[in-house]
């Protein structure tokens, strides 16, 4: 089972022994996954899942890719068994900004980072050339 939800919604809830993938790094997945001889996608949206499984495909050729009929979503609405976590990643974890208290521990030390990243924020625009923003008063 290959996961392509974000990685919050992975974390938060996925199907037991699912990896976690993102579809735009497949062949990283290819890389961790090798040998995999059946392989069934799945996203919170079933739609997604239907994108990723031509180009799953490709990089599992002798392996039969399927598709988790109405997603994550459905299992999980069945009542089915689930994890939480994110042990079995097959890339880094960077699809999506978390916000501060999205992080898990240490929520004090990650708010301080992106108060400071905020107040360089204004560094950063000035010592850029290309962005103009007039002053009024």
């Amino acid at each position: 089972m290959v996961d392509l939800s974000t990685s919050l919604e992975f974390r938060e809830r996925h199907i037991p022994g699912a990896w976690w993938a993102v579809r735009a790094r497949l062949d990283q997945a290819h890389e961790r996954l090798r040998g995999m001889r059946t392989i069934v996608l799945t996203a919170r949206e079933e739609a997604l899942a239907h994108f990723a499984a031509a180009e799953a495909k490709l990089l599992w050729p002798e392996a039969t890719i399927g598709v988790l009929k109405s997603g994550t979503a459905a299992w999980v609405g069945a009542g089915f068994a689930i994890e939480t976590g994110i042990e079995r990643a097959t890339t880094s974890i960077d699809d999506i900004w978390y916000k501060p208290y999205e992080q898990g521990a240490d929520y004090e030390k990650q708010a301080r980072a992106y108060l400071t990243w905020e107040v360089a924020l204004v560094e950063q625009i000035a010592r850029d050339p290309t962005i103009q923003f007039r002053a009024y008063d």
